[in-house]
């Protein structure tokens, strides 16, 4: 026996409702799902519809890779430490009352290349109470090529000939390092130390 539904009566309109209700809401919660809900960004990465937006200096999928940066820029350079007199425990300079008269130079090792030179603007007299010492940086010292090493001097500015103190090397990007902004740069056989101030181009 067939029963036709009278859509007019209040009661039949009720249970009509009480179905549609929960598939309407079942519906609605589908299509608002969250569309970041699985997905994990690495590396300071954030999810946006579903994909990740990844922060300077990271790509892929997940923000999960570094890139080669294009060039590194060295902004500061400080002095931690030095040779207060030479190797035989003579002073720097001829006087044993004046200390050396410090400044810098970065070079490129790999292809010898002198990058930046600072024989005109020195610290004069050092002594070791004067540490940490920060060389000034007028214009930022450019490092595009990221598989070579270079180089950090310290000279003693003199009348004749200048001397070199001491140096280290240094890659400008090793891969897994996250882009540090300071780099420190010692070792146990080094007479030098220095920190230096870097920013990156991409």
């Amino acid at each position: 026996m067939r029963r036709d539904i009278n859509f007019f009566n209040p009661f039949e309109m009720k249970k009509i409702l009480y179905f549609l209700l929960p598939l309407s809401l079942f519906l609605t919660l589908c299509k608002t799902k969250d569309p970041c809900e699985n997905i994990v960004c690495q590396n300071g990465g954030a999810c946006l519809n579903g994909s990740c937006s990844c922060p300077t200096g990271y790509e892929g999928p997940a923000c999960e890779k570094e890139k080669t940066p294009k060039a590194m820029y060295l902004t500061g350079v400080k002095l931690l430490n030095f040779p207060v007199t030479k190797s035989n425990g003579a002073g720097w300079d001829v006087l044993p009352s004046s200390g050396p008269d410090l400044y810098f130079t970065v070079s490129n090792k790999t292809t010898s290349t002198l990058i930046r030179a600072y024989p005109g603007s020195y610290y004069a007299d050092a002594t070791a109470g004067i540490l940490p010492l920060t060389f000034p940086v007028a214009t930022p010292i450019k490092m595009s090529d990221m598989s070579s090493q270079y180089e950090v001097d310290l000279w003693d500015a003199d009348s004749v000939t200048d001397e070199f103190m001491g140096g280290i090397y240094f890659t400008p990007y090793v891969s897994g390092q996250k882009f540090p902004t300071k780099i420190a740069l010692n070792c146990s056989g080094c007479n030098t130390s220095w920190e230096l101030t870097v920013t990156y181009e991409y």
